[in-house]
């Protein structure tokens, strides 16, 4: 129950297009997993502000699946990696 990875989904666009986008989310967690089966989405918490927090047990499937949305959706993209803890937080919004 670590998880490696944090995206962050947020803003008006997100949330008129959530179901797209968490779909391309769970496309790019299946894509994974086929080749490396411990690559696994944990976990998706909405918070109050209407933002989406989705956890990972990778550190390269966060940034994977924000750039797959940042292409396909344009917007902004911010990737932070932590390298003590081997954590990255990756937040899009539009």
């Amino acid at each position: 129950r670590v998880p490696a990875g944090y995206l962050q989904l947020s803003g008006d666009f997100f949330t008129a297009h959530r179901e797209e986008i968490m779909r391309l989310v769970h496309n790019k967690e299946e894509e994974q997993k086929a080749q490396h089966p411990m690559k696994r989405l944990m976990d998706v918490e909405d918070q109050d502000d209407g933002a989406v927090v989705v956890t990972f047990t990778d550190v390269h499937l966060p940034r994977g699946a924000g750039e797959a949305i940042e292409r396909a959706y344009e917007g902004e993209l911010d990737i932070h990696y932590t390298e003590e803890a081997g954590i990255v937080r990756v937040y899009w919004q539009r």
